[in-house]
C-alpha cells in the first residue's frame, strides 16, 4: 500500500511539474507576444517579399522576355537588411515596456500590408519598411541611452558649474522632465504615425489599375502580350 501511495504521489508531482512548466512557457511567450509576432513578420518579408524583389531586379530577359541564360547570382542584400532591423527591434523592445512594443509590431504588420496592397511598388516598400522599423529601434536605443546618461548625471559634479548645489538640482529636474516628454513622445509615438501617414499617402497617390489590382506594370504588359497565355 505504501508503495502504491509512493508511486500515485510521484505521478502526481510529476503532473504538477508538467503543468507548472506549460504554464510558465505560456507565460512567458504571451509577455513576449509582440516581438514573437513580430519576428514572424520579419520572417515572412524575408522568405516571401525580399526573394521575389531579388528576381524583379536581377532579372536579365532574353529575346522572348524570358529568363536569359546568363542570369546574375542572387544578391542577399534584401534578408541581411531584414535581419539587421529584425535584429535592432529585438534588443530595442526588450527594453521597453507596453506600448512600445505592440507599435513596433504595429509597424511590421504595416510593412506587410503595404508590400500585399501595392505589388507595383514592392521595392521601394521594402526599403521604406525596414528604414522606418530600423529608425525607430535606433531612436529607441538613444533615447534609453539618453535616460540612463540623465539618471548617472549628478547634482554635486554640476553645482561647481552652476554655483550651488540647489541650482543644478533646479535645472537638472526641469530640463530631465522636459526633454523626457519630448524624447518619449518623438521616440514611442512620431515615427511609427510617421509610416502610417507613408503608407496612407502611397494608397491615395495612384488609383489600382482595374485590369490587375495586384499586377506589377510589368505582368500586366507580359499579360497583354501572351493574351494571359504562356508562350
Amino acid at each position: 500500500m505504501d508503495i502504491l501511495t509512493s508511486v500515485g504521489q510521484g505521478l502526481l508531482d510529476g503532473l504538477v511539474l508538467t503543468v507548472n512548466g506549460f504554464l510558465l512557457v505560456m507565460y512567458f511567450l504571451a509577455g513576449r507576444l509582440p516581438l514573437i509576432l513580430s519576428l514572424a513578420c520579419a520572417l515572412l518579408v524575408a522568405l516571401v517579399f525580399d526573394p521575389q524583389a531579388q528576381e524583379w531586379t536581377q532579372f536579365m530577359p532574353g529575346r522572348t522576355l524570358r529568363p536569359g541564360a546568363d542570369q546574375p547570382q542572387p544578391q542577399r542584400q534584401h534578408q541581411v537588411l531584414t535581419g539587421a532591423a529584425a535584429l535592432l527591434w529585438a534588443v530595442a523592445s526588450s527594453l521597453f515596456p507596453s506600448p512600445v512594443p505592440w507599435l513596433g509590431l504595429l509597424m511590421w504588420v504595416l510593412t506587410v500590408a503595404g508590400l500585399l496592397l501595392l505589388p507595383a511598388e514592392r521595392v521601394s516598400l521594402l526599403w521604406r519598411g525596414k528604414t522606418f522599423i530600423s529608425v525607430y529601434s535606433l531612436a529607441l536605443l538613444a533615447f534609453r541611452a539618453y535616460l540612463a546618461l540623465l539618471g548617472a548625471a549628478s547634482p554635486e559634479a554640476w553645482a561647481a558649474v552652476m554655483g550651488s548645489s540647489a541650482e543644478a538640482q533646479r535645472v537638472l529636474a526641469s530640463n530631465r522632465g522636459l526633454l523626457t516628454t519630448i524624447g518619449f513622445w518623438v521616440a514611442c509615438f512620431a515615427l511609427p504615425a510617421a509610416q502610417v501617414v507613408y503608407l496612407v499617402q502611397r494608397l491615395t497617390t495612384h488609383p489600382l489599375s482595374l485590369l490587375g489590382p495586384r499586377m506589377r506594370p510589368a505582368d500586366i504588359v507580359q499579360a497583354i502580350r501572351t493574351r494571359g497565355k504562356d508562350e
